[in-house]
């Protein structure tokens, strides 16, 4: 799949590389109820993903984001969606778990975000859905 498609076939997972004005239109527009955006919702876009996306009801996750930014940043971008609303991901496999966990260690975050960060929010995701019924989320 081409990555400038738009869509992942992953988790549901919208990817935003290179779409964010897209993607803030389709949350609009659609009325998408809860989504996950990739790349802290929005691969070396992080500032216009904050200014367009923070505050809605999505998740974003850390794949292919922590090797791109210093420590500090990445933190200062987490706390903007909220620690609540971020989940752990590696890009596997351009990105090893191990080393993607070693990058993660390395941010200035609480035990507390990092516990909701690695399993945490990613649990209350799959309730989410689970809850829905039928094999049947919301999110997109």
């Amino acid at each position: 799949m081409d990555k400038n498609a738009g869509f992942s076939p992953y988790l549901n997972k919208v990817h935003t590389w290179g779409r964010l004005w897209s993607l803030g239109a389709l949350l609009v527009l659609l009325g998408v109820p809860t989504a996950i955006c990739a790349h802290l919702a929005g691969y070396s876009q992080w500032d216009e993903a904050r200014e367009l996306l923070a505050g809605r009801d999505i998740y974003v996750d850390t794949s292919s984001s922590l090797e791109a930014l210093e420590p500090e940043r990445a933190a200062d971008i987490i706390r903007a969606f909220g620690a609540q609303n971020v989940l752990f991901g590696t890009d596997f496999p351009l990105e090893t778990p191990t080393r993607a966990l070693a990058r993660f260690a390395r941010l200035p975050l609480t035990a507390e975000e990092k516990r909701r960060i690695l399993g945490e929010n990613v649990a209350r995701v799959i309730l989410k859905k689970e809850e829905t019924g039928n094999g049947e989320t919301d999110l997109v």
